[in-house]
């Protein structure tokens, strides 16, 4: 026992700790690649020397898994999280409006989710996967063709579930809710009845506020928030081996195998930010495989064996279509921001550098056209993914007497890191379509002409769409001073907006029935700063994996029956992936982190974060030896 643990400590030196930039997608270990369940319970029943017919080792193995810390996982997804005020040991993510007083700048700007300016809230977050697994095996000796020729295939039945909200919202409702300004979100002010009720009702249920002036407001589509457990059955894939033992003794062998895996499972759509998969999402795998084994001592009536058994397989994931959503680089979590639409012709619309004045004013090259959509809905996408390589290594000790047989050992799994690329094939995106995509940030999308204007038409108080954008802003804050006096000066390339290049007093101001003048005449961008697929954050977006498994099985076969000799047995794992905790530096060194246990600096930090799950598991063994 005490080697044991001191072998689980090890796993846990020699495991990297990282806190995890968020990636938008975790690709798990696909249930099927086990190579320590598909060698416990029949170590001398596969691989066997001297035969001269054909044999069969089938088996039918019930696995219940069930993965824990879910910090890593959470962090994966979302990066850094606040406490709570109410639950300090659960992981959340706070979402606050504008206007909220003391507001946490580390918390989701809740005007990107057409919540009130003074909404405030908490979502709490604990994703786990449980697994229960039905794998056919089947081991066919082909001796009787050519001496250590073997087939081995396996088909895992797998049912799936995935959790990933912890708790119910947590709001603040001493609050009083608000609603906005016109100007903010359309030309009339939005009521706060208007508004959406709750953040989980925005990134659960489809919910969207309901904008005046017929300006819309895409719900959010792809990476939400299952308020419920989801769950997929399937064959998870089918993995097919073809070897040799080109050394094959009575004491020891050496063996290779050419492998493949066909899909069957299932692969991700986006819909959700924690979809469960079955397999390994889809993914055509080709490779090799080494078998080995030493029988270091062998009792005189042969009854009682003790021996090593080495078993390696290296496949490659070939290239697989898949639907991801993706971040804008350098923003974590901006899939959730929200995106205004711009376009032309632009009517009534001037910048000018100068308050106050129309010299070199200029057409700024679109401007708003009444339509917002979480950035998620434009970068979820069609790609192509594959990796170069996976490993799954397991090495084991044996010790079998008079039928009963005991295994103790160890597993390896890696996987080399994603190659992600846009699919051609699936045909432009909506951020090359012709529609013309922005961040919206905290800007005022609209201002008003001024009371003391001098061109009559339009008239004083008209609404003017302005073309307003912030490449600049985060999921957290954008780039304005407070609402309150909202004048734009924080969008992108600023200049002071006119609705003429006529006449200096020609200016589009904030609210309708203001002069113009310093402290009224609004800003627009002149350029704006448009999203494009090159602003498409793939690189992030990759994953590699690794963990580490210690596992032990005890077994029984009824050796006494001569032709079909029944076995049966029972196991256990656990399973080591990463874990969160502070990430480290290409160069070695350590990323800086301010007090929430956030990264504010490290420019070498990896491209290609490890997430994968660490789990424990039970199973039952059995099945049958046909010679």
């Amino acid at each position: 026992m005490k080697r044991i643990l001191l072998l689980a400590a090890v796993i846990f030196v020699l495991n990297p700790c990282w806190i995890i930039a968020n990636v938008p997608y975790i690709s798990i270990r696909s249930q099927a690649t086990d190579s320590a369940r598909d060698i416990v319970g029949i170590t001398d029943k596969i691989n066997l020397y001297d035969m001269e017919n054909l044999y069969v080792t089938g088996a039918i193995t019930l696995e219940g898994t069930r993965s824990y810390d879910s910090d890593a996982l959470a962090h994966c997804l979302f990066g850094a999280f606040t406490p709570s005020i109410n639950n300090a040991n659960e992981l959340s993510i706070g979402i606050s409006g504008s206007q909220v007083p003391n507001r946490n700048p580390n918390d989701w700007l809740a005007d990107y989710f057409g919540l009130s300016t003074t909404y405030q809230s908490r979502l709490f977050f604990k994703p786990r996967v449980t697994n229960f697994i039905i794998d056919f095996s089947a081991y066919i000796g082909l001796d009787e063709w050519v001496e250590g020729l073997y087939f081995w295939a396996h088909a895992p039945i797998v049912m799936t579930r995935w959790n990933l909200i912890n708790s119910p919202e947590e709001v603040n409702n001493a609050l009083p809710l608000n609603g906005y300004a016109a100007g903010y979100f359309a030309p009339s002010a939005v009521t706060a009845g208007n508004l959406v009720e709750q953040a989980s009702n925005f990134f659960s249920d489809l919910d969207f506020p309901n904008l005046p002036d017929a300006v819309t407001f895409e719900p959010l589509a792809f990476a939400r928030f299952s308020q419920n457990r989801l769950t997929k059955t399937a064959l998870a894939e089918i993995q097919m081996a073809l070897g040799y033992n080109f050394i094959l003794c009575q004491d020891y062998y050496l063996g290779f195998n050419f492998r493949v895996y066909a899909p069957t499972g299932n692969k991700p759509k986006g819909i959700y930010a924690f979809e469960p998969i079955c397999g390994n999402g889809k993914h055509w795998e080709v490779g090799a495989g080494l078998m080995a084994s030493y029988t270091f001592w062998r009792s005189e009536d042969e009854e009682s064996t003790f021996g090593f058994y080495l078993v390696g397989n290296f496949t490659h994931q070939c290239r697989a279509t898949q639907t991801r959503t993706f971040d804008i680089i350098g923003k974590p979590n901006s899939r959730y921001m929200l995106a205004e639409k711009l376009g032309t012709p632009v009517t009534n619309l001037y910048a000018a550098p100068a308050q106050g004045s129309i010299a070199g004013a200029t057409v700024p090259a679109a401007q708003f056209k009444n339509a917002y959509a979480p950035v998620a809905n434009l970068t979820t996408l069609k790609v192509n993914v594959s990796s170069a390589i996976q490993a799954d290594i397991t090495a084991l000790f044996n010790y079998t007497a008079c039928g009963l047989s005991v295994d103790l050992g160890y597993n390896f799994w890696a996987r080399s890191c994603e190659k992600i690329s846009l699919r051609k094939q699936a045909g432009p995106t909506r951020l090359e379509s012709g529609n013309v995509w922005a961040l919206k940030g905290d800007a005022s999308v609209y201002g008003f002409v001024a009371a003391n204007a001098v061109t009559p038409s339009p008239a004083p108080g008209t609404p003017i769409a302005l073309s307003a954008t912030e490449s600049a802003a985060t999921i957290n804050t954008g780039t304005n001073v407070p609402l309150a006096s909202n004048l734009n000066a924080g969008v992108d390339n600023a200049q002071f907006a006119f609705f003429t290049d006529s006449n200096d007093a020609d200016q589009i101001v904030v609210a309708p029935g203001d002069n113009g003048g310093p402290l009224t005449q609004m800003q627009t961008s002149n350029d704006p700063i448009f999203l494009s697929n090159g602003s498409i954050d793939f690189n992030r977006a990759r994953t590699s994996g690794m963990s580490h498994k210690i596992f032990a099985h005890l077994s029984y076969s009824w050796n006494e029956c001569e032709d079909i000799v029944p076995f049966i047995g029972v196991g256990g794992k656990a399973e080591f992936g990463p874990r969160h905790g502070e990430p480290a530096c290409a160069n070695g060194t350590s990323c800086a982190l301010n007090a929430n246990a956030q990264i504010v600096s490290c420019s070498e930090c990896r491209n290609c974060q490890r997430c994968n799950l660490s789990e424990w598991g039970v199973w039952i063994k059995g099945g049958l030896f046909f010679s």
